[in-house]
């Protein structure tokens, strides 16, 4: 499909999906999704040349935005705005925990974060 779009469209437009004579484009922007509309009548024709092509009747435009690396990493711990060391976190937490199993192991995990147990120890 590359091969018959401008070349400013070739790195903003990618094939989602060729199913049921309907073929998806997935387009990084709405501005480049409008312009690749317009491209769409003349396109079908010479796709439909192709042998993967061939059956599609139908083009649809989804605007997909590109997702940088860093925005799908979790931000990093905090407790009250401020960012914590693992084991900091960890026994914070266990802090707001009524006394119990459940807090005894988080202040286990906080040693462990801080290298002061080895894992799998019980004190």
């Amino acid at each position: 499909m590359r091969a018959f779009l401008p070349a400013e469209l070739n790195s903003v437009c990618e094939v989602a999906n060729v199913r049921d004579h309907l073929l998806t484009v997935h387009i990084h922007n709405a501005a480049w999704a409008t312009r690749f509309r317009f491209l769409v009548p003349e396109l079908l024709p010479k796709l439909n040349a192709l042998a993967d092509f061939a059956r599609v009747r139908e083009i649809r435009v989804r605007v997909a935005p590109v997702v940088a690396i860093d925005a799908l990493e979790p931000p990093a711990p905090s407790l009250g705005g401020r960012s914590l060391p693992d084991s900091e976190l960890l026994t914070a937490f266990a802090d707001t925990l009524e006394y119990g199993d459940l807090k005894g192991a988080f202040l286990r995990l906080a040693r462990q974060a801080e290298g002061g147990d080895a894992p799998g120890t019980e004190t």
